[in-house]
């Protein structure tokens, strides 16, 4: 699997900053980010629905793209049920970072 550059961008920026609270301008709520996973590893991929998992939130639930969508549109995994939150990549690169982080309080 070929990791399109626009979201390996978006992690690599995103990753040191974890965790971090991201606020898309889109949408009324923030997606809180605990961590950000090895895009790289093979369990992160499913295949059969072309879904990359890329996050972990506060609550446990896992965040993944959709490559399917050109727009590479944001999933939320919630114990297997697995829902569209309404934004995508684009949404996710034009938006307000807070990390938890001290230094970058």
């Amino acid at each position: 699997m070929k990791i399109p550059k626009i979201i390996s961008e978006f992690v690599s920026e995103a990753k040191p900053l974890q965790p971090l609270i991201i606020k898309p301008k889109k949408v009324p709520w923030v997606v809180e980010i605990q961590f950000f996973l090895d895009l790289n590893s093979p369990e992160n991929y499913i295949e059969e629905k072309n879904y990359l998992r890329f996050a972990t939130t506060w609550d446990g639930n896992e965040m993944l793209f959709d490559l399917n969508k050109e727009n590479y549109e944001i999933l939320q995994d919630e114990r297997g049920d697995i829902d569209s939150i309404g934004i995508s990549i684009f949404d996710l690169l034009d938006c307000e970072k807070v990390s938890y982080k001290k230094e970058h309080l």
